[in-house]
């Protein structure tokens, strides 16, 4: 996401010499796309899997990685169906969203989880 993303604002916005050396901002622009859109397609892919790694290993709550598999399957899904602004794009973003939120919730569980096994 971070290459898609200077890819994008090095071409984009910046005045480069880049251009008048024959580059292309429109290829250099998809280029940046894909790459970022098969990155977030990997991500869900791998949130998916995280959150049915937790729900059948029973290592954390079961709704922790029931959540994490729904954020994952959204991210997933509604980054394969989303063209332009359309509903799928909205799906893709509650799973964008729901990443942080349910990475901080796991870690307070476990660090929760510390302090009761220290004490």
């Amino acid at each position: 996401a971070m290459v898609s993303l200077g890819i994008d604002t090095t071409i984009g916005e910046k005045d480069t010499t880049w251009i008048t050396k024959g580059g292309d901002v429109v290829n250099a622009t998809a280029i940046s796309a894909a790459i970022g859109r098969s990155v977030f397609f990997f991500h869900g892919l791998i949130m998916l899997f995280l959150g049915l790694a937790i729900f059948k290993q029973k290592n954390l709550h079961k709704i922790v990685g029931g959540l994490f598999a729904f954020f994952g399957a959204c991210v997933l899904f509604g980054g394969i169906f989303a063209s332009g602004e359309n509903w799928a794009g909205g799906i893709w973003f509650i799973g964008f969203l729901g990443f942080p939120v349910m990475s901080a919730a796991t870690g307070f569980l476990i660090l929760r989880a510390a302090v009761k096994e220290s004490a």
